[in-house]
């Protein structure tokens, strides 16, 4: 079979099953199994697939039917440009949490020194391998609680042989017992009973990665509570929520210092960023 018909055949197939973007994921799957990027994908179109690839294909299709998510099927993940692995059992990175990336990155531009960097809920790893891949000259923090999160970041971190950047598995936000210049996090934030009406390839995922209690906000008052208590004087928090949540946002970092509501891509509220407690006794007074 020619990788053209097999992509026509497995995105129909697809399609009939009602799971989304059927044809790219149909070019992803070749593309992961020819070791291409997908642009390339069309320039061999004319190809004819190995009795192996073809094996392969079908194998990747049948798991793409059961609602695996393409990243855990290729067992790798593009994030901003930055290969990284993302396993079965691991939470997937959406396009948001790039951008989250780049925010936090940006912030990080034009301070002196080496600016200290903390990534919570890490899962993979994904925006603190970013952040450390694209500015040397920070030093990057991770923490995750789940054992394949862990496990997943150090293995990137390792295929990256990333030195400026540390982690650890703990569900403790100050577990390194160091003060921040940026805090950055994506915690759960989906409420409890909304989880079991999203699309089956989320469903896939780890309830622990999504799941953000009654409201879905039970994570961010824990991060309000503790952020504050390690990040220096003049640091910044950045942190990723959902849909419909902006106010309730502003309303639990009502006491902090120029709190910022910021607009993803697609204009929908998505991101916070503010400075800090308004009562400075929490910063630390010197750096450690």
């Amino acid at each position: 079979m020619k990788v053209k018909e097999f992509i026509e055949k497995s995105a129909e197939i697809l399609k009939e099953n009602e799971i989304g973007e059927a044809r790219l994921n149909s070019e992803y799957i070749i593309s992961g199994i020819l070791n291409i990027s997908r642009p390339e994908v069309f320039l061999n179109g004319e190809r004819t697939l190995s009795s192996l690839e073809l094996k392969k294909a079908e194998k990747y299709l049948a798991l793409k039917l059961k609602g695996y998510p393409l990243s855990w099927i290729l067992k790798k993940h593009d994030f901003n440009g930055v290969e990284l692995a993302v396993s079965p059992g691991v939470f997937v990175p959406r396009p948001e949490t790039e951008e989250l990336a780049v925010l936090a990155l940006k912030e990080t531009q034009g301070r002196g020194g080496r600016p200290r960097i903390l990534d919570f809920c890490s899962g993979s790893g994904c925006i603190a391998v970013f952040l450390a891949l694209k500015n040397p000259s920070l030093d990057v923090f991770a923490v995750e609680k789940s054992f394949r999160g862990f496990k997943c970041a150090s293995l990137n971190a390792a295929k990256h042989a990333l030195k400026n950047l540390r982690l650890a598995r703990s569900a403790r936000i100050g577990f390194f017992g160091k003060k921040f210049d940026v805090v950055v996090s994506n915690p759960p934030y989906i409420p409890s009973g909304v989880i079991g009406n999203l699309d089956i390839e989320v469903r896939k995922e780890p309830r622990a990665a999504l799941d953000g209690g009654a409201d879905g906000l039970d994570m961010v008052r824990l991060i309000e509570r503790e952020a504050g208590k390690i990040m220096n004087p003049g640091g910044k928090l950045f942190l990723e929520f959902g849909d419909g949540q902006a106010e309730k946002i502003r309303g639990i970092f009502g006491t902090w210092k120029s709190v910022s509501v910021l607009g993803d891509l697609n204009g929908k509220s998505r991101f916070l960023k503010a400075g800090g407690p308004a009562n400075g006794q929490l910063y630390n007074k010197r750096r450690k």
